[in-house]
């Protein structure tokens, strides 16, 4: 987990980080999607309203919650977070 290993810069907080992680990623994406997509037609208020809703809560807040759980919890218990394989958590026995 790089990011439990560089840690974030100094005054900058989880959301602002993640923020910018995902900004970092869109924008890398921008080239191929033009390409791939072209641009759209038409952009309506329910489609702003969708994008909107899967960025803050599909990606922002989930990411953000993400961070905090590598922060706070064992690398091996976040992976299995990760994996979905809750139920091969190493027991207290």
């Amino acid at each position: 987990m790089l990011t439990k290993r560089w840690r974030r810069p100094d005054g900058v907080g989880l959301l602002g980080f993640t923020g910018l992680q995902l900004a970092m990623g869109g924008v890398m994406l921008l080239p191929v999607t033009l390409v791939v997509e072209g641009l759209p037609r038409l952009v309506s208020v329910p489609n702003l309203a969708g994008f909107a809703y899967l960025s803050v809560i599909g990606a922002l807040a989930a990411y953000a919650v993400w961070f905090r759980g590598i922060q706070r919890l064992p690398t091996m218990v976040v992976s299995f977070l990760f994996s979905g394989s809750a139920d091969q958590l190493p027991s207290g026995r």
